[in-house]
């Protein structure tokens, strides 16, 4: 693995990277901000009423991302066993070789750089209307299939706008709805062994600091 020459200044990498994270983050970001939600979800939803929300089985899931006129596909990874999630935007110029790790044992998340061999702490998934404090309720909604697999959709009231989440039985979020429109959907879903090699913090990187904007308190997308 190439390690980053010492004579390379530190502060250059860190501005490389921070405009990878805003190109990565602002458009993409929603099924980041997503997994936050449905953390808090499994925490504020009794055993009685709540779906599963963290997939139980290892899973590959493509996205259709849609922003405005914009959808472009994201690549989400899970290893069930250890609650660790690997997400990779799509893939153009601004974001090539830039993903996301985040456990969600620990709640914490990082973006990696491939190309600048760099690391940079996110601290934990974004906080949303389903955070543990929120006044979010959950009402089954009703059943679809998406991507070939049946889900059911739960309607949040109460916490934040409406939303509408598809889940299968074995926590695999397949589509969220808000406002009648379709933000996020599942085209693609393969079960099958996941490389624990592809969620590990590469350890020869540099390590920096997040940039103000990218951390957990900026403001949900839109």
């Amino acid at each position: 693995m190439r390690v980053i020459p010492t004579t390379r200044p530190k502060r250059r990498i860190a501005s490389t990277l921070r405009r990878r994270v805003g190109a990565a983050v602002s458009p993409f970001g929603l099924l980041f901000y997503l997994s936050g939600m449905t953390v808090a979800l499994a925490q504020t939803a009794s055993p009685a009423d709540r779906p599963q929300t963290l997939p139980t089985r290892d899973v590959e899931i493509t996205y259709n991302i849609t922003r405005g006129s914009q959808t472009l596909q994201e690549h989400t990874r899970w290893l069930a066993a250890e609650q660790a999630q690997r997400v990779d935007p799509p893939n153009i110029a601004a974001t090539a070789g830039v993903y996301f790790i985040m456990d969600h044992k620990q709640r914490r998340a990082w973006l990696i750089d491939d190309g600048q061999h760099s690391v940079m702490d996110m601290g934990p998934p974004r906080h949303g209307p389903l955070d543990a404090d929120s006044t979010t309720r959950f009402t089954r909604a009703g059943e679809a299939t998406v991507a070939g697999l049946h889900c059911t959709d739960w309607a949040t009231s109460g916490g934040g706008p409406p939303t509408l989440l598809c889940l299968t039985i074995d926590g695999v979020l397949l589509r969220v709805q808000a406002g009648g429109h379709t933000l996020i959907e599942a085209s693609k879903v393969i079960y099958a062994p996941a490389d624990p090699a592809l969620f590990e913090i590469p350890k020869s990187y540099t390590h920096l600091a997040p940039p103000a904007a990218a951390g957990p308190h900026a403001a949900p997308p839109g």
